[in-house]
């Protein structure tokens, strides 16, 4: 059996998998008149951007004349051009300087209760339904901004968040109130104000770590020291 899974693109949409059969699955940015089998919404994806489908005994991708390309493992494909895909290729759609808009991940797996959950960490619990988040049991307060940042990374646990990434997911968010939201200067205050709400000691944070130069990571266990 074998899936895709969003591991970066907007917020709402990390985490998602999607089972992939023998039928032709069309990757793109959906309009009232397309409606792609994956739909990832961003201007800068493709209305009918690449497609996935079952050839012989594996499954080929192929890059349907999009605006901003398609990438495998980090190489540009062709237009046009199938390409065999095998476990955990990543697809990289709309590269922009040298970013991709959103990343999936190709899995394969013998189980059949659906695509493997991503471990998370024990202490803490996110309902989406409700926007509430529980730190050790207790719900705590946050702003907007600070809501999705935590939903980034706790969706995308033990990997690093860009800034890029981060600034993506709270500036729809942005007021006046909390105009450090889209600032790339002001991203390690929002950090800070977040730490202050969910770490036990905020001066030596276990739960958020940063990765000089890259960006930020929600950690499954404590057993790592922060900066």
């Amino acid at each position: 059996m074998a899936y895709l899974v969003i591991e970066k693109g907007n917020v709402s949409d990390i985490g998602k998998a999607f089972e992939l059969g023998e039928v032709v699955i069309i990757i793109g940015n959906p309009t009232p008149d397309s409606r792609p089998d994956i739909a990832l919404i961003d201007d800068y994806v493709s209305r009918r951007h690449a497609e996935i489908k079952f050839v012989g005994d594996g499954f080929t991708i192929r890059d349907l004349g999009s605006r901003n390309g398609t990438e495998i493992n980090g190489r540009r494909i062709k237009p046009g051009e199938l390409h065999q895909l095998r476990d955990n290729h990543t697809i990289d759609i709309a590269v922009i300087h040298g970013e991709p808009r959103f990343r999936l991940r190709f899995k394969i797996t013998m189980r059949t209760k659906g695509p493997p959950a991503s471990e998370k960490p024990k202490w803490i619990k996110i309902d989406e339904d409700r926007s509430e988040v529980y730190i050790d049991g207790e719900i705590i307060s946050l702003t907007k901004s600070e809501y999705e940042l935590l939903l980034l990374l706790y969706k995308r646990s033990n990997s690093v968040c860009s800034r890029d990434e981060i600034i993506r997911a709270v500036s729809r968010w942005a007021t006046s109130e909390e105009p450090e939201a889209i600032s790339n200067e002001q991203i390690d205050i929002l950090i800070h104000r977040l730490r202050r709400k969910i770490e036990p000691n905020p001066a030596r944070p276990t739960r958020i770590i940063s990765r000089r130069a890259f960006g930020y990571k929600l950690m499954v266990d404590r057993a790592e020291d922060g900066q």
